[in-house]
């Protein structure tokens, strides 16, 4: 994807947790280069330590079925090699996660 700058996710808007139910997942990984895909397991780690803070906000920008980005602001509590663990009970397929970014 020639678009993947964080700068460009961080002008979507934050969605409701609410759409995060309906949005039809992908089945494809959103990320093609294997680097890409490190890095997004190095910064769900790192969101998973910081959930607890309340100064540092997690967001991650999702790609649907459909091609459609979808921001979300999200506590993750955790990860295994296929989804990631929300404090909202989400379970979230790590190949649709494009970006975990971290705000103050």
């Amino acid at each position: 994807m020639s678009d993947y700058l964080l700068s460009n996710f961080r002008k979507l808007d934050t969605q409701d947790h609410e759409v995060l139910r309906n949005v039809n997942l992908s089945d494809n990984d959103v990320l093609t280069r294997v680097e890409d895909q490190r890095v997004r397991l190095t910064n769900l780690s790192k969101a998973m330590s910081l959930a607890k803070s309340k100064n540092l906000k997690t967001y991650l920008t999702i790609k649907d079925a459909s091609e459609n980005l979808h921001k979300f602001q999200l506590n993750i509590t955790g990860f295994n090699a296929q989804v990631a663990f929300t404090q909202d009970g989400f379970h979230i397929p790590l190949k649709c996660i494009l970006s975990v970014d971290f705000l103050a």
